[in-house]
Order: C-alpha cells, then structure tokens, then sequence
C-alpha cells in the first residue's frame, strides 16, 4: 500500500520528468548497482560501494546509509527545519 501512495505521489507532481522516472526507478529498485548487476549474473570482484567501501553497494546504501548521503540528508533535514527519523529503506523515507 505505502509503494502504491508513493507512486501516485511520484507521477502526479510537478517535477521534470527525468527526475520523476530517476525516483521510479529507484523505488522500483532498478538502478545498476552492483548488488543488482550481481542478481543479473554479472561477474564483479565484489558488492561492496567503491565510494566507501563499507557496505553493499544497493539503492539503500547508496541513498540512505551512505555517510556522505547521510550528512546531504541532514542538511536537507536543516534546510526545512525538518525533525524526523530518517529509515534506511528508500520507499519509506519517500
């Protein structure tokens, strides 16, 4: 139900639209990560993000528990002096 609301939020706003078809493919979890290649069958030396070397690179890391993302989310979270939980999957933070 929550991917249905956020779908329908998606694709009614007002955004440009290759920034609406970059979050659907997010949220459909769709983007060439390296954990996504990997379920395609391609051959990597490994999973881990080249970025930080800390964790799996998916969509998850990549937009939520990636330290650098983390701290962009944070300014944000200032920016419009908002207060909240922020979760580390991305469909429920959208």
């Amino acid at each position: 139900m929550q991917s249905l609301v956020s779908f329908k939020m998606l694709w009614s706003s007002s955004v440009a639209p290759s920034a609406i078809v970059s979050a659907w493919r997010i949220l459909l979890d769709r983007l060439p990560t390296r954990l996504n290649l990997a379920r395609r069958g391609v051959q990597l030396a490994n999973l881990l993000c080249p970025l930080c070397l800390d964790g799996i690179e998916s969509n998850d890391h990549l937009f939520n528990t990636f330290s650098v993302v983390q701290q962009v989310w944070d300014q944000c979270d200032r920016w419009i002096r908002k207060v909240g939980v922020r979760h580390q999957a991305t469909i429920v933070n959208f």
